[in-house]
């Protein structure tokens, strides 16, 4: 079974409806929920766009790049469930849904199944399933279900991978192999969202940070714009601005050239400017990260660089010792420098 076409199908007040409810379900005195709800209403509702020199603006469901779509088509879809369960008198065996996709078990008649589509459908007028029964196989996300040999031997259902139609099947060559052959050699590199190049100078990654940041703060102004304000703002501006700024800071934020450094810094000003309040800057955010980082990591008594803080350990006070270095790009690294930070706060 699939949802047809579900986060643009979801209506804004229903939606809204089940994130307070499950909010409110789930309380947490540190948690901003009317700040949360005012962004979420605001992000829904005014989520405007050109294309062919033409605006429109999006009046149902919402877009399907959002970061928070997934989460919110869930909630929704959870409370929807709860509620359509209730009408239904016969339920499937197994029931297994990931967002809007479904794989379950139907141990009732045919004509019961269809039942149970048909409720599901007449439940609300945007929301329709669309069913695949089959009696052999189902395709599940990247994956085909099907009765196989082991069925009645051990009563397990087989599986193997499942390919839509235009899947053209291409694959790497052999050579792209990295064990024992040579591999492209790229100028720059993207891992776990921090771009690598081949100099270890950070200008890629600071290029990446300065790009999206400036998107986010385009952002920030629109919400500037239509009255937003005060806490509601600030709680925006370190949720979706900040956290862009300054994804990966305890890495290269004791290693990047005074020129990106200058550049990042330009970027929190004019955030600053927007909101209306001093915000810290690269500097003084990137060293307490790096202190918060290296304090959690030596708590951590499983952590993989256990030992090496603990030869650098002195046992005559909370210093650390300073890793021996040959090449200034290792000075300039996390390690080094955050000791240096560490027993700078411990001569005070």
């Amino acid at each position: 079974m699939d949802f047809c076409s579900l986060y643009t199908n979801i209506e804004i007040p229903l939606g809204l409806g089940a994130i307070r409810r499950i909010l409110g379900r789930h309380p947490d005195p540190n948690r901003p929920d009317d700040c949360l709800m005012r962004l979420l209403e605001i992000s829904l509702t005014r989520n405007d766009f050109v294309f062919q020199n033409k605006f429109y603006l999006q009046v149902k469901g919402t877009a399907m790049g959002k970061r928070f779509a997934p989460a919110y088509a869930n909630i929704y879809m959870a409370e929807w469930e709860e509620v359509v369960f209730k009408k239904c008198k016969q339920l499937p065996l197994i029931y297994l849904r990931y967002l809007d996709d479904i794989w379950g078990i139907w141990t009732h008649l045919r004509k019961d199944f269809d039942g149970f589509v048909q409720i599901t459908n007449e439940h609300h007028t945007s929301i329709k399933v669309e069913a695949t029964p089959n009696d052999t196989e189902i395709d599940f996300l990247d994956i085909t279900i099907f009765k196989g040999p082991n069925l009645l031997q051990t009563g397990t259902l087989d599986t193997r991978m499942f390919f839509k139609p235009t899947d053209s099947h291409s694959l790497l060559h052999k050579q792209m192999n990295i064990l024992g052959t040579d591999v492209d050699v790229v100028e720059s590199y993207k891992y776990l969202g921090v771009h690598l190049n081949n100099n270890l100078d950070w200008s890629h990654n600071t290029d990446a940070l300065v790009k999206k940041g400036n998107s986010r703060l385009f952002l920030l102004r629109r919400l500037r714009s239509f009255g937003v304000q005060g806490p509601l703002l600030r709680t925006f501006y370190y949720s979706v601005v900040g956290s862009a700024i300054f994804y990966g800071i305890v890495c290269w934020s004791s290693s990047i050239t005074d020129r990106d450094r200058k550049r990042m810094d330009r970027l929190v000003r004019r955030a600053s400017s927007v909101l209306g309040c001093p915000l810290d800057s690269v500097e003084v955010v990137g060293n307490g990260r790096m202190m918060a980082k290296l304090s959690s990591m030596l708590n951590n008594t499983s952590h993989p660089l256990q030992d090496t803080l603990t030869a650098l350990g002195s046992s005559f006070s909370e210093w650390l010792l300073h890793p021996r270095w040959v090449k200034e790009r290792y000075c300039r690294s996390f390690l080094p420098a955050a000791v240096r930070l560490h027993n700078k706060h411990n001569t005070r």
